[in-house]
């Protein structure tokens, strides 16, 4: 879950890169953004592979508490119910 978290954090860095380009306007600006978008795009792939790999593990053992698990959000209900696995799952 820490790897996660880090992953987001990376992400808004990114964001703020990119937005402080639009900004300035340096000559490379475009291509630059370019870049921080395609990196961008694999931090959030990676951050949504982990979670799905959290939600899955604590799916498959109930009886491991998620500390990071909120009783108020149904996502939460719903990953405590085993989840079909799919080849994207995995």
């Amino acid at each position: 879950m820490h790897d996660v978290i880090e992953l987001d954090a990376a992400s808004q860095h990114l964001v703020e890169a990119y937005a402080a380009l639009d900004r300035f306007k340096p000559k490379c600006g475009p291509t630059v953004q370019r870049f921080i978008f395609l990196a961008n795009e694999t931090i959030v792939r990676l951050q949504n592979k982990g979670a799905r790999a959290i939600r899955d593990f604590y799916a498959r053992h109930p009886e491991v508490k998620n500390p990071y698990a909120s009783a108020e959000t149904p996502e939460n209900t719903a990953a405590a119910e085993p989840q079909p696995s799919t080849p994207e799952n995995e």
